[in-house]
């Protein structure tokens, strides 16, 4: 997760020690290409971070 690291390093400085207590309260997550992480009708509560790959989200309204 050094990517994860160097995004906190943007904006904060952290020892290793920090790093390794931040990045207990994550959970990796491999997604497969086309897997939804949320079904319709869900509330989303989770905040992601992507590592590797890229992530599409949308929105669907009463329209369609």
């Amino acid at each position: 997760m050094d990517n994860f690291k160097a995004h906190l390093n943007k904006f904060i400085t952290v020892t290793d020690e920090e790093y390794t207590s931040i990045f207990s309260f994550f959970e990796v997550l491999k997604v497969k290409k086309k897997q939804s992480l949320m079904l319709e009708g869900e509330i989303c509560r989770t905040m992601y971070f992507v590592v590797e790959g890229c992530l599409r989200k949308y929105f669907v309204n009463e329209k369609g």
